[in-house]
This record gives C-alpha cells, sequence and structure tokens, in this order.
C-alpha cells in the first residue's frame, strides 16, 4: 500500500510538474489555456477561472492541458488567423511551447537533488560526492559474519570497515556487492580486502563461494559471496552554494547515461528485434519503487530525479506523440516552408502513439517475466 501510494505521488509529482511546463509557456507566448487539469477524469472538482478550466480529477497519475488549436483538422479555417490559437504562432513559439514540460522535469530533478544534497544522503549510485564542497563520510561497515564462511574462517569480525575492494575505494555496500558479484566464473575466486579495525588497516584475501540469494518477485539468482553482511554509514552533503553546482552536475550526468540507454534501446530494437535488459516499465518502476521507499524518503527523492530525467530524455525523442514529435514536424514544416494539414498531423501521431503503446505493453511483458510477477502473486495468495 505505502509502495503504490508512493508510486502515485511520484509519478503524479512529475506528470504535473510537465504539463505545468507547457501551461506556463503557452500563457506566455499567448496561446489560450482551455484547461489544466490534475490527474484524469472522472473528474472531481472544476472552477473556470478566466478562458482556462482549471480541474481536478480522480486518478492521480500526472495531469494534461489542452490549448486552443491543437485538435484542430484543418488550418485552413478561421482558427489559423486567431492570435490565441497555437495555429497562429510561428516555429519559435510552438517550439517553445513544446519543449517547455521537458525543461521543467529537468529543472525538478535539479531541484529534488539539491534538496539530497542540502539534507544529507546516502547516494543511490557511485561517484555522487566527486563534487567541489560536498563532504563525504560514507563508509561500509560489517555488521555480521556469517558462520562457517570464507569471511568467519580468515578472521573477519563485525565492525570492521572495508576501506578498497582488490585496489579500489569503496563508500557504499553495493559497491562491495558488485564487486564480489563480478567474479561470477567459478567457487574459489579470491577477493583482496582492506579492512579498517580500530586505528590498524588490515588486508585479507577471501575466497568466494556460490549462494543463492532472493531477487525482485521473489526470483532466486546465484552470485558471488564471501560471508559478510553490510551496512552503508554516514551521508554526502554540501552547503547552500555547493548543493546547487553538485546537483546541476548530477543531473547532467544523469542525462548522458540516460540518452546512452535510451539510444541502446532503439538501437538493439531495430538492429537485433530485442529488448534490452537495462530497459524497464511501469512493474520495473513499480518494484523499484518498492525498493526505494524501504530505504527512507531521501531515497524516495534520489529516485524520482532519475525519473524526472528519464520522462524528459523520453519526451523529446522525435517520435509522433510525444513532444519530440511535434518538434520534429516543426522542424519538417519549417524545411518543407509549409504546414501541413491538420488531419496529416494527426495522422502521424496517432501512429506514432500506437506504436508507444506497443513499445509499453512490450516491454510491460517483459517485466512481468524478469520480475516473476505471477510467482509472487502466487505466493501472496499462498
Amino acid at each position: 500500500m505505502i509502495t503504490a501510494i508512493a508510486l502515485v505521488l511520484i509519478l503524479g509529482l512529475l506528470v504535473f510538474v510537465h504539463e505545468l511546463g507547457h501551461f506556463l509557456a503557452a500563457k506566455l507566448i499567448g496561446v489560450e489555456v482551455k484547461t489544466f487539469a490534475f490527474g484524469f477524469p472522472p473528474r472531481l472538482w472544476s472552477k473556470k477561472v478566466g478562458e482556462t478550466t482549471y480541474a481536478i480529477n480522480a486518478l492521480p497519475l500526472g495531469g494534461y492541458v489542452s490549448l486552443r488549436g491543437e485538435d484542430d483538422f484543418d488550418t485552413s479555417d478561421k482558427e489559423s488567423l486567431n492570435p490565441r490559437s497555437l495555429l497562429s504562432k510561428k516555429p519559435w513559439q510552438l517550439l517553445f511551447i513544446f519543449v517547455s514540460g521537458v525543461v521543467m522535469n529537468v529543472i525538478l530533478a535539479i531541484v529534488l537533488l539539491y534538496i539530497a544534497f542540502m539534507v544529507g544522503f546516502q547516494p543511490i549510485y557511485s561517484g555522487m560526492w566527486n563534487h567541489a564542497g560536498v563532504s563525504n563520510n560514507l563508509s561500509v561497515a560489517i555488521t555480521d559474519v556469517e558462520k562457517d564462511t570464507p569471511a568467519e574462517k580468515d578472521g573477519i569480525l563485525a565492525g570492521d570497515i572495508i576501506k578498497q575492494v582488490d585496489g579500489q575505494n569503496v563508500y557504499l555496500n553495493n559497491e562491495v556487492l558488485t564487486l564480489v558479484r563480478a567474479k561470477n566464473t567459478a567457487d574459489g575466486a579470491q577477493v583482496k580486502l582492506q579492512i579498517l579495525r580500530g586505528d590498524a588497516l588490515l588486508d585479507k584475501t577471501l575466497v568466494t563461494y556460490k549462494a543463492k540469494v532472493a531477487g525482485s518477485g521473489g526470483k532466486e539468482t546465484e552470485v558471488s559471496r564471501v560471508g559478510v553482511v553490510l551496512e552503508t554509514r554516514g551521508n554526502v552533503k554540501g552547503n547552500i552554494f555547493s548543493s546547487l553546482g553538485a546537483a546541476a552536475s548530477e543531473t547532467v550526468h544523469i542525462l548522458k547515461l540516460t540518452f546512452v540507454g535510451i539510444f541502446d534501446l532503439f538501437r538493439q530494437l531495430l538492429l537485433k528485434f530485442t529488448l534490452s535488459d537495462n530497459v524497464t516499465g511501469p512493474v520495473g518502476i513499480f518494484v523499484a519503487t518498492n525498493y526505494f521507499a524501504s530505504l527512507g524518503i531521501v531515497y524516495l527523492v534520489q529516485f524520482a530525479a532519475l525519473l524526472s530525467i528519464s520522462l524528459a530524455v523520453f519526451n523529446v525523442l522525435p517520435i509522433p506523440g510525444l513532444d519530440g514529435g511535434h518538434v520534429a514536424i516543426i522542424a519538417a514544416e519549417a524545411l518543407a516552408r509549409r504546414k501541413f494539414s491538420g488531419k496529416a498531423k494527426n495522422a502521424i501521431q496517432l501512429i506514432g502513439f500506437g506504436l508507444l503503446i506497443l513499445l509499453m505493453v512490450t516491454i510491460t511483458i517483459k517485466d512481468f517475466i524478469n520480475f516473476d510477477i505471477i510467482g509472487y502473486v502466487r505466493g501472496v495468495f499462498k
């Protein structure tokens, strides 16, 4: 229940901010906004102020704006002469309106990460501490040593701090797990640890063994282990100025990674007719929300920032049905030096939207299989 509420709040915030960008840009350019709604129908409340109807709907999964001229099929009628219509605006004005939602999602990500840096947090991925003016007192502590494991046999104790794994500095428990689990070739792989015990640095060499651990949806996965339970301690924190620079820098970093991921998605889809293992949809987002919700509010804030950037990048793609699709049509009209008919643009948008729905259904089916959702449901009812 908590996961569902957290997911609704996060997605509602992301889409609402996105649509707010379109709303503000349209108002600034002088386009009539017919409706600005939070959530999707059925409608719970509405009030008309001036020319705009403000509404709150029952399904709190975002929002939408309705602009004058966006649904008109014929650009040759009087609507194209109306100064309050989209159809009468110049290409740069349309571009400003359509990209404003993407810009707002990027700004939201910066704000969320800024809050995280100001409050102090444990990052969900490595390297977020590599910024001027940002302090890092993170450490990876061993909280328990399992019996009859390589760690116990080599004298590892609860309370030891892992400083390095195979010569690499580590600050998060997932960094240690990643480095250990990378040794998935066979039992008996060696892992070199540098341990801080009190004031003394100790070097230990442990031998891995195979073990099955529960994954998403209860699905078991075989991984390499050494027999310790880990905990990340401390946090990363900035001041009022360094936090802003760090948040902006991390947003740019995530944007680059997201563009690379999207490129990989379509490269594999078009060349190999397969979906990348790194791609996930609503089911995967729900699973991830459940995980971060169990860790705490600051983890959810970071996750919301990642989703906001993902939404921005996906929407800017030149695919009909997305904001980037509108931008592509504007660019094509500018190159052709003529406007396409409303019917042609509507057909292009419908085809693009249909392909997006097909892609989403395919990704959802993949998620059901990867996360063993059917097995999870069966387990709940048992």
